[in-house]
């Protein structure tokens, strides 16, 4: 396997955290900002209370200081038409790289990468469609980019659903896990060939604090069964988890495996 250690898959832990309030605590990080920036949370001595300093400082943390620059590099970005998604896929352009906007909303997309392009000056800004939510438009997309691409440096699997009523994919999943789970697990599946041949490369599934929460009911994988939105989310996070170590886990395997005689 020629990728070998240089092809690192990580799982970001942003964008959602349990605030430890019951089914209403499963809020985004930005709530616990605006709580910081209106001094509510505090206690009665002025300052923010030990365990909401705790989370502030945990998701405050996470900043990138790294300068490096990305000419010639290729980069999908699911979900790139708005918030972190869109905030990424601007911040990538601006490095250098070719930057492709993977949406299910062309429309909304296409005005995003105008943006993008204005403000970073960089015209390789590219969109296609993406619904993570029919595998028929999965295997388009990575069909299309395989045939446009020689290479691809980096996937970052960020779209995603949360606490949406019960409905199910084009293929007949719930929501939550076929489109945060199994479309991107069969998206990097697909493109996982051009991403070893395009080393060193990464992989980057973004997840939640909300993981925590999650647990996998085999026997109701659907929640034909039973089903509470905010849970089904922590649930699709969780596989996010539990995908990205397994998937790094065999690709180490391999890569030290022996090569045949």
């Amino acid at each position: 396997m020629g990728a070998g250690p240089e092809l690192d898959f990580r799982s970001c832990l942003f964008l959602s955290c349990w605030l430890g309030e019951g089914t209403a605590g499963l809020r985004s990080s930005w709530v616990l900002l605006e709580e910081k920036r209106n001094g509510l949370g505090k206690t009665e001595r002025g300052g923010l209370s030990e365990e909401k300093d705790t989370r502030w400082k945990m998701l405050s943390s996470g900043v990138c200081t790294s300068t490096v620059q990305l000419p010639g590099k290729v980069v999908v970005v699911t979900g790139a038409n708005t918030g972190i998604g869109k905030e990424t896929a601007k911040e990538l352009a601006r490095r250098g790289a070719r930057v492709y906007l993977a949406c299910r909303d062309v429309q909304k997309a296409e005005l995003v990468a105008r943006e993008i392009q204005m403000m970073t000056g960089n015209q390789q800004v590219l969109v296609r469609k993406l619904d993570l939510a029919d595998t028929k438009s999965i295997r388009a997309f990575a069909k299309r980019f395989l045939e446009e691409e020689k290479h691809l440096h980096i996937l970052i699997n960020n779209a995603g659903v949360m606490m949406c009523p019960y409905s199910k994919t084009a293929d007949g999943f719930e929501m939550h896990i076929g489109v945060n789970h199994l479309g991107h697990f069969l998206l990097t599946h697909l493109l996982l060939e051009k991403l070893k041949e395009s080393a060193p490369s990464r992989v980057v599934n973004v997840s939640s604090l909300a993981h925590h929460l999650g647990r996998i009911h085999f026997h109701n994988l659907q929640g034909e069964k039973f089903y509470q939105s905010g849970l089904a989310y922590c649930h699709s996070k969780l596989a996010n988890i539990l995908f990205t170590q397994e998937l790094a886990r065999r690709l180490k395997v391999n890569s030290h495996a022996e090569p045949e005689s």
